[in-house]
């Protein structure tokens, strides 16, 4: 008997670890099949930082792309930590600009943050078909029908308020664009 005993036990640790492998496989298919949809926030928000920058002149530098953004959060955590240690005070000029972005857009800098770690958690090989705003509807629809596992609710909340923003953006940039269309076709 005591063997059988240890089969039962044998099994019912296997199918624990079972449900957890597939808990985890879950987990990164989700973020995964999302992380396009991230990266294109990241871009939108290297954007919108650039042109508050340029129309309130807040720095002197423009950025290229997010990796440039990242750069600059990051020393200004350090400076700010080695101003602190001597008692001064020292303004983080880049993360209050992408704080004012984000506020645009619905999101704090916790959520920003968040979608970052989600990203950095996904796995680019996972087989994902290539995004465009063309497809921003159907995610939206798609990710509202999505059941996620209980321990990932707050990742579909972000991840909903991130579709909203690039939604929001898209609308913004539509509207430019046809009142630049207007204007030209007017001279």
């Amino acid at each position: 008997m005591p063997i059988m005993e240890e089969l039962v036990k044998s099994v019912e640790q296997l199918q624990e670890e079972l449900v957890e492998v597939k808990t985890r496989l879950r987990r990164l298919e989700l973020l995964s099949k999302y992380r396009d949809w991230i990266t294109r926030l990241r871009s939108i928000m290297v954007r919108k930082m650039n042109e508050r920058n340029k129309k309130f002149n807040i720095m002197n530098q423009e950025f290229k792309n997010w990796v440039e953004v990242a750069e600059m959060l990051l020393v200004e955590a350090d400076t700010k930590v080695l101003y602190e240690e001597n008692g001064e005070h020292y303004e983080q000029t880049c993360t209050n600009l992408l704080v004012n972005v984000l506020k645009d857009f619905d999101l704090t800098k916790s959520d920003f943050d968040q979608l970052l770690l989600m990203y950095d958690e996904s796995i680019s090989g996972f087989p994902n078909k290539k995004t465009t705003l063309a497809d921003l509807p159907y995610a939206q629809v798609e990710l509202a029908g999505t059941t996620f596992p209980e321990s990932m609710a707050d990742y579909k909340k972000l991840l909903e308020k991130a579709l909203n923003a690039i939604g929001i953006w898209k609308k913004e940039f539509v509207i430019k664009v046809s009142c630049i269309s207007v204007l030209y076709s007017k001279l």
